[in-house]
């Protein structure tokens, strides 16, 4: 039985994910953002997101973007035997000055009937290495939505 390199990374007690969501009741166009920041470390940061909403509601994630403040989002521990920590940091509601270049983009809950989509990056990406991530949400109703955040990702210093 082959066992894949994320469930590896798992037993290792390297592999972490953030479990959240955000209320956004204000009007259309309002967004919120979450942005990770990654080491600059030769340790890699191996990542995968999905996003729902329970409305019409726009994802998008810039590379290299520059933020400042925000809540600290601390990155649970897949393996609950292990006391590493990670390296990544994340943060909620940072202030953005610069979104950085687009990489990703995705819609869901459009329509007459939303329908809770829940679109996500069906494989993995390895971040740059000191380089900031930002999640921008953005709400296209006036109803009250409530936007779910499944962010996972293992840390790995690749053999040289």
């Amino acid at each position: 039985m082959a066992v894949d390199y994320a469930h590896h990374e798992m037993h290792a007690g390297s592999f972490y994910f953030i479990k959240t969501w955000l209320l956004n009741n204000g009007a259309s166009a309002t967004y919120d953002y979450f942005a990770f920041t990654t080491p600059d470390t030769e340790q890699e940061a191996h990542a995968r997101v999905t996003l729902s909403s329970d409305a019409d509601t726009t994802f998008q994630i810039f590379e290299a973007g520059t933020i400042t403040g925000g809540t600290p989002v601390a990155g649970i521990n897949a393996n609950r035997n292990s006391t590493n920590t990670a390296n990544l940091a994340a943060v909620a509601a940072p202030t953005v000055s610069t979104e950085g270049s687009r990489i990703w983009a995705a819609r869901t809950g459009g329509g007459r009937d939303p329908s809770g989509v829940s679109p996500s990056f069906g494989y993995e990406i390895i971040a740059k290495r000191n380089t900031t991530y930002v999640f921008k949400l953005t709400k296209n109703t006036s109803a009250d939505t409530v936007i779910d955040i499944d962010f996972f990702w293992y840390e790995h210093t690749p053999r040289g």
